[in-house]
């Protein structure tokens, strides 16, 4: 009796080591099968070189991070004057980055529209006072034309696209103004200053500081940060003497020319 108690326990710890032994197979199998599938699914160990995007079409841009297997997502956009609509301006990630294949890249493109501004009331103002007020509301002088008048140096008239416009006329930032300005004298000529190697923004102040206009700007190339940019070249050339109010165009570059390095330091 005795004997067969024992058989019966050694029985029943063998069906329970089995069991156990059986879990356990089972447990590391699963294991294993669930590793392969993570692996598997996050393609763990594989990466993708984010490629630049930027300065190119959205369509273009598109087509590209496709190819890449890369997602999209247009998340904003921006106006920059000096580019179209629809060009890639910023991305993140960046390129160069190592990202998982399907990774979303979010894009931020140019604006296809301007934004509005209201047409300020400059008449009556000071010709000072007149191009803060543009400048604080994004929008240029496109020419300066002086008239003989009693008020000397006082906007007589604001004109946009060649006609009159009223105060409070919703138009598009970076838009072109002519102002009409009265002066005593008649006549009267300037020496066109030697704006080259300045950045842009120095060398319309400088202009406009001498009595002249700023006429046709012209780049090398599409200009992303026209903070950044350089004059190359101006026509008239310096030197010249011209009427009050006459325009000098522009030429510019993102590069700065050799013979400026002892001109201009970069910050």
């Amino acid at each position: 009796m005795g004997s067969e108690k024992k058989r019966g326990i050694v029985n029943a710890f063998k069906y329970l080591m089995k069991h156990i032994f059986a879990m356990i197979f089972i447990a590391v199998l699963l294991f294993i099968v669930l590793n392969l599938f993570l692996k598997s699914y996050t393609r763990h160990g594989v990466a993708i070189i984010v490629p630049n995007v930027k300065g190119l079409p959205v369509d273009s841009a598109i087509a590209v991070l496709t190819t890449n297997q890369l997602r999209y997502k247009v998340i904003d956009s921006s106006y920059v004057d000096t580019l179209p609509g629809g060009i890639v301006i910023k991305q993140n990630p960046e390129e160069g980055k190592e990202v998982k294949p399907e990774r979303t890249i979010y894009l931020t493109i140019s604006a296809y529209e301007a934004p509005k501004v209201r047409m300020p009331d400059l008449i009556d103002m000071p010709l000072q006072t007149a191009q803060s007020i543009l400048e604080t509301n994004n929008l240029k002088i496109k020419e300066i034309i002086y008239k003989p008048d009693i008020a000397n140096n006082v906007v007589l008239e604001q004109i946009y696209k060649g006609k009159p416009i009223a105060p409070g006329t919703l138009i598009p930032i970076n838009s072109e103004i002519t102002l009409v300005v009265g002066i005593h004298e008649t006549g009267r000529t300037v020496t066109v200053p030697n704006v080259k190697c300045k950045t842009l923004m120095e060398a319309l102040t400088t202009l406009q500081l001498y009595g002249l206009s700023q006429g046709s700007i012209v780049a090398d190339k599409p200009i992303v940060d026209s903070s950044r940019v350089f004059v190359v070249k101006q026509d008239p050339p310096a030197g010249e003497s011209k009427p009050l109010g006459s325009p000098v165009d522009i030429f510019i570059s993102e590069t700065l020319p050799p013979e400026c390095n002892n001109v201009y330091i970069l910050p």
